[in-house]
């Protein structure tokens, strides 16, 4: 009866080591898969942090040149009223 009880324990406690092993290799994969997750979601936000900064600085760039062709054209209607005679356009007919 004693072996059989000193079995039980022995059994028991093989149980429940194995339990808590696998308890903590289960933590410990969510933990790594958790910390990739996180690391993925933060290059995926800084790649897309760097994308935008590039759209907007060629959306800049393209305002910059509309905006010279503007005062481009703001310049030369200025010119035309004050210099009515110097250029010569025949009028459509």
């Amino acid at each position: 009866m004693y072996y059989q009880a000193g079995i039980s324990t022995v059994f028991k406690r093989y149980n429940t080591t194995v339990v808590v092993a696998f308890i903590v290799i289960i933590l410990i994969a969510l933990s790594v898969a958790s910390l990739r997750y996180f690391n993925q979601i933060a290059q995926h936000k800084q790649q897309s942090l760097d994308e935008l900064k590039q759209e907007a600085k060629q959306l800049n760039n393209m305002l910059e040149q509309s905006v010279q062709a503007v005062v481009g054209i703001q310049e030369f209607a200025e010119y035309i009223l004050k210099h009515p005679n110097e250029i010569n356009i025949p009028m459509p007919s």
